[in-house]
């Protein structure tokens, strides 16, 4: 029997990576048959300082009907060895007979509680004196089972990214001015040695009309303070 710690992929996967608050699945798969078997026990042992039970359906976990087995246990949660970490005990069996069948025998619900990263342990004969987990023939006489474990990591939830503001144009430093029409360049064919008779002419004009404009502003300024 094995821990499927993803059974949304092909295979077996011994471990898998999930994030805080996450819901997720994993399964018991019989993996080999040596000996036909008639039912099976389950106890998956966890640490639940890192994950939480999560029951599901009427049963608490999801049973597949493998090999004909519709005889199912509610599922339950229990520290069977006393080492303070708990179990999902679960237990399936057909009505008669025995089957060889392979695949996936249930589904297990689990939340990932805080980061870390703990064992999924099937709990074997050799650690307690109760129940554990193991194959049963049509005598209900334990079968030989080899058992492997899956491993499950919880990592924290990644941050939502900050947004970057974007500065309005002009807001918070010196808006850029368009430049005074009369200085203006565009292409042009003159030489690069200096500017020609006529842009010489026109900028002349230009900086003197801009010079009158500042004389009469300063006359105006004056007038009015006489007035006062």
């Amino acid at each position: 029997m094995a821990v499927d710690a993803d059974p949304s992929t092909e295979g077996i996967d011994t471990s898998a990576s999930r994030i805080v608050a996450e819901e997720f699945d994993v399964s018991t798969n019989i993996a080999a048959v040596g000996t036909p078997y008639f039912s099976y026990w389950m106890l998956m042992e966890f640490d639940d300082d890192i994950l939480a039970f999560v029951p599901v359906g009427t049963m608490n976990i999801v049973y597949t009907g493998l090999g004909n087995m519709w005889s199912d246990a509610t599922a339950l949660v229990q520290d069977t060895d006393s080492d303070g970490l708990p179990e999902v005990y679960g237990e399936s069996a057909r009505n008669a007979g025995t089957t060889p069948a392979t695949g996936r025998a249930n589904y297990v619900r689990f939340r990932c509680a805080a980061p870390g990263t703990t064992s999924l342990h099937f709990l074997m004969s050799s650690e307690t004196t109760g129940l554990y987990t193991s194959m049963l023939d049509a005598d209900v006489n334990f079968i030989t089972t080899i058992l492997q474990d899956a491993a499950i990591t919880c990592s924290p939830a990644a941050p939502s990214p900050t947004p970057t503001a974007t500065p309005l144009p002009g807001v918070g430093g010196i808006a850029e001015l368009p430049a005074l029409s009369g200085i203006q360049t565009g292409p042009s064919d003159a030489s690069t040695a200096g500017p020609g008779p006529r842009a010489a002419k026109s900028t002349a004009l230009a900086l003197a009309a801009t010079g009158a404009v500042a004389m009469a502003a300063l006359a105006w300024y004056a007038r009015r303070r006489r007035l006062r």
